[in-house]
């Protein structure tokens, strides 16, 4: 199949917005007159100007950390006035191009913004700052026996506010369903710098159109999140978790229906990896501890992980699932059981830690998509298949909510454009037949903005647009992103 020029859009500048213009020396001055010293950075910007994974590099000459929703509003005012563009940044772990500039606009971080405002403990509502980093947030809330509603890989870097702008998943999606549905309420800085307060604690306010739900997941195209109440959930009294070795992926699925019969609502996450996502780790990190004594084979078997959340007996719950498994001829080759936190944390770490192994291997390919659960492996092996002399390629994600995470790293560097046209559009064209997803949980980015023809209709983008143009007729936040030919 021979790809057309657009493919290359990934790597390749857009057109400029010809109605944007770059930051003078008029402009410096006038963020000088509203913020601080310590809030203004002209040089060394090399950090804020290229994306977690070093594809997407920006030329950005200012990055503003205005620590007041007042000064963030000031500051989009005066460049919605002025024509200049804006890049909110948070965390900066996106995988997808998001967070950083494509040509030289203005990044506004949000770090100083990292304050939690509050606690009801009556409700276990958190009010806080968009820029408080997960796992912080966590260690605040542990003193009320609660934490967030969503777990990542990243949250030792990642902000809250930068997790509701992407509509962040993660493992525990099966336990407590999607993000927005605890995001009771927000604050957001629009483009002309209108503070808009659509914070709230009520539980329940159908009081016309739910606007705080735009705000989710438009990566911060339509307005800046400064603040979110967040309901919180009560901790598990008892956890833990059982990592399954099997000969198939069948063997998987009927793992899966078993844990969601047996396990039920204590059921709090399922993974999956195939062996060459367990090789990967193996091979690649010093720490990890080969529980199955593969001696680092890759074969056919997989595995997955299951975890318990009990408030009463888990060695029951636990016993009674694995009796069900163990009914079940050879489904499970070997099962090791958590036997303390520690363990706990240990084989977490080998699913956790399934990325950064194959950046060891070479420059990763990462894409973060969903599609029916029974054709995750099929996938996974089709692009195994046609990548095998330029990539390895490895398959894992979270069986319980169909999100499945390809990892395909570069054998020879020499070679990464060619692995990259292998891949793409391939993928998303193979996920727009079956039914699939191009972005499961780190959004569209710069890097699928231009496959989203493949997702929505024609008419569905318009409306996007529409919406964006309501929002931000002057197109100054987060441009070239998201939405094609914006």
């Amino acid at each position: 199949m021979i790809y057309s020029a657009k493919r290359f859009f990934s790597l390749a500048k857009k057109p400029r917005n010809p109605n944007h213009r770059s930051i003078q020396k008029q402009d410096l001055e006038y963020f000088q007159s509203i913020l601080s010293e310590s809030e203004i950075i002209t040089s060394d910007l090399s950090k804020y100007n290229v994306d977690w994974m070093s594809k997407y590099h920006g030329d950005s000459k200012l990055v503003l950390l205005p620590n007041s929703t007042q000064k963030i509003s000031q500051i989009l005012s005066y460049c919605n006035t002025n024509m200049l563009p804006v890049v909110p940044q948070s965390g900066n772990t996106g995988l997808v191009g998001g967070s950083v500039p494509h040509y030289d606009e203005i990044i506004l971080s949000l770090q100083r913004l990292n304050k939690i405002i509050d606690y009801d403990t009556n409700n276990d509502i958190v009010t806080t700052e968009s820029g408080v980093i997960l796992e912080n947030l966590n260690q605040y809330l542990s003193q009320f026996n609660t934490e967030a509603p969503y777990d990542l890989g990243a949250k030792g870097s990642c902000f809250v506010g930068g997790n509701i702008a992407t509509h962040a998943g993660g493992k525990y999606l099966v336990k407590h369903g999607p993000l927005r549905g605890y995001v009771l309420g927000l604050e957001v800085v629009l483009a002309n710098g209108q503070i808009m307060n659509l914070l709230n604690k009520s539980r329940k306010d159908n009081t016309g159109i739910d606007l705080k739900q735009i705000f989710i997941g438009s990566e911060g195209s339509l307005g800046i999140i400064t603040k979110a109440n967040l309901l919180c959930v009560k901790k598990a009294i008892e956890k833990n978790l059982l990592f399954i070795k099997t000969s198939s992926f069948q063997n998987i699925l009927q793992i899966h229906n078993i844990a969601k019969s047996e396990i039920g609502k204590n059921l709090a996450a399922i993974e999956w990896m195939d062996s060459y996502a367990y090789k990967a780790v193996m091979e690649n990190i010093k720490t990890a501890k080969d529980v199955f004594d593969s001696q680092n084979k890759i074969d056919q078997s997989y595995y997955v992980l299951i975890e318990i959340n009990t408030n009463f007996n888990k060695d029951l719950v636990v016993e009674q699932f694995y009796n069900s498994l163990s009914q079940v001829e050879g489904l499970v080759s070997e099962c090791v059981l958590a036997q303390n936190d520690h363990q706990f944390d240990e084989l977490w770490k080998i699913r956790e830690l399934v990325g950064s192994a194959c950046g060891h291997i070479g420059k990763v390919f990462k894409y973060d998509i969903s599609l029916n659960t029974a054709q995750m492996d099929d996938i996974t092996k089709d692009l195994r298949q046609k990548c095998i002399d330029l990539g390895f390629t490895v398959g894992y994600g979270h069986i319980g909510d169909g999100n499945l995470h390809i990892n395909i790293s570069c054998l020879d560097k020499t070679k990464e454009q060619q692995l990259e046209n292998q891949i793409e559009p391939y993928i998303f064209e193979w996920l727009s037949k079956k039914g699939g997803s191009i972005s499961a949980e780190h959004g569209l980015g710069l890097m699928k903005a231009d496959y989203l023809h493949l997702q929505k209709k024609p008419e569905v983008i318009d409306c996007m647009k529409n919406i964006k143009k309501i929002f931000d007729p002057n197109l100054i936040l987060n441009p070239y992103k998201i939405l094609p030919g914006i």
